[in-house]
């Protein structure tokens, strides 16, 4: 995965990160991060994390079988992780929330400004 992280080693702050169903619905992350590092052998590896609703997630996951990942860093740097490989906790009360692990699967795709935005105006959150 080393080529297709598009990022120097260290931590990045998530202004908005989305988990993206193909039919519009989503949910939300909250104070997500990404980290970059080098793994043992040299490569450059993107893992990240955020807290996610655990309920709004398990209403997602159980009519959906994929989900994506859209990521704002700031101006200019929008990008959706297809399919990635993401681990939440399994408590299921209403208003919980839990660390949601999330790292990519396939290269990362840089998406426009625009894109970014359309993809957003069009998804129905889960609550």
């Amino acid at each position: 995965m080393d080529k297709s992280v598009p990022f120097a080693e260290g931590s990045y702050i998530v202004e908005r990160a989305i988990l993206i169903a193909p039919d519009g619905s989503g949910v939300a992350l909250k104070d997500a991060l990404i980290e970059v590092f080098s793994d043992p052998n040299g490569n450059r590896v993107m893992q990240g994390r955020g807290f996610v609703r655990n309920l709004a997630l398990v209403k997602l996951l159980e009519t959906q079988e994929r989900v994506d990942l859209l990521l704002d860093l700031g101006e200019g740097f929008k990008y959706l992780l297809e399919r990635p490989t993401i681990q939440a906790g399994k408590v299921f009360e209403p208003k919980v929330e839990s660390v949601l692990h999330f790292a990519p699967a396939s290269p990362i795709i840089r998406l426009s400004e625009e894109e970014f935005n359309l993809r957003c105006a069009n998804v129905v959150l889960k609550e």
